[in-house]
């Protein structure tokens, strides 16, 4: 597994079925509108519990062991300084924000080298068996902007990371 300096997800926390996805193209979102993120590429850790692997393909992470978990996201908005406000959330059983989400995360655009608006979250949560997680965005900076997982933070992140029982 290749972790880097900076990644919120450690090797150490690594001790039960985990999921860890990748993307390092771009996505788009329309302006003003919450977007599910189904551009996860492939898996740097997509473990099976059971026989039933964590991700097969698309924007879901399925839970295949109850516990608790550590569920995060990090993607980067491309340039865009109009906007006010660039959000990810990391859902449960939802497609929508709200009593669903696990984990949330909104900047104001802050153009970093790369010129893109990185916004990431974690939280730990209970989930059983069976939970599907997604990763939504929302921005409104006036026109469609691209997620870019080919700048400067790295690809586009979404975990599912095994704690304990």
């Amino acid at each position: 597994m290749a972790w880097r300096s900076g990644d919120r997800v450690t090797a150490q926390r690594l001790n039960g079925p985990s999921c860890i996805l990748l993307n390092d193209s771009t996505f788009p979102v329309p302006h003003d509108d919450d977007t599910i993120v189904t551009a996860w590429t492939l898996a740097e850790r997509n473990d099976s519990y059971a026989g039933n692997p964590m991700w097969s393909s698309g924007g879901e992470i399925t839970i295949r062991r109850d516990g608790i978990y550590m569920v995060g996201a990090k993607v980067a908005f491309a340039q865009d300084p109009d906007g006010d406000e660039r959000t990810v959330y990391v859902l449960k059983n939802s497609t929508a924000p709200g009593t669903a989400s696990l984990a949330h995360d909104s900047n104001p655009p802050s153009i970093v080298s790369g010129g893109c608006t990185p916004v990431d979250c974690e939280s730990s949560a209970v989930l059983v068996a069976g939970d599907v997680l997604r990763v939504n965005v929302y921005h409104n900076g006036g026109t469609s902007l691209n997620l870019r997982g080919d700048t400067f933070p790295g690809p586009m992140r979404f975990w599912a990371v095994w704690q304990s029982e």
